[in-house]
């Protein structure tokens, strides 16, 4: 259930973000959407929590193979904003730590969000934490 769950939640992200063309408006498209699943189906994830909160090995899997589609599809994302002269040149090395820092901040985001109270703080501000995960907070 939690892997085809996470399959349709990244296919349903990635469809969002076709619909943008700037790569910040794609990045921002697809966080909202991933995020915004979490909080709107958090009600549906109770059994699934409890069996986490059991056996946290059953999640393994699932992240193993959550970290590495994300993290190619990071990837991808700053190799598109590179062609479009949206993003400055950078090595393989920066697009890869970049990818992972990335893909590290969202899963702490969604697991705030899956086992937290925080739903109400953050489902108004998710665009907020999109743009700030891709450009920052400076000016």
């Amino acid at each position: 259930m939690a892997l085809e769950d996470m399959e349709q939640q990244h296919q349903n992200a990635v469809s969002s973000m076709n619909h943008y063309e700037t790569v910040q408006d794609r990045f921002r498209s697809f966080v909202v959407s991933l995020l915004r699943h979490l909080i709107d189906n958090n009600q549906q994830y109770s059994v699934f929590k409890a069996e986490v909160m059991e056996n946290p090995f059953l999640i393994v899997n699932i992240t193993e193979k959550r970290n590495a589609y994300m993290e190619s599809f990071l990837k991808d994302l700053v190799l598109y904003g590179i062609r479009r002269g949206e993003i400055r040149e950078l090595t393989h090395e920066e697009i890869d730590i970049w990818a992972k820092a990335i893909n590290v901040s969202l899963k702490g985001i969604g697991s705030r969000l899956f086992l937290g109270n925080d739903q109400e703080l953050f489902k108004d501000h998710l665009e907020f934490i999109a743009d700030s995960l891709f450009t920052g907070i400076t000016v």
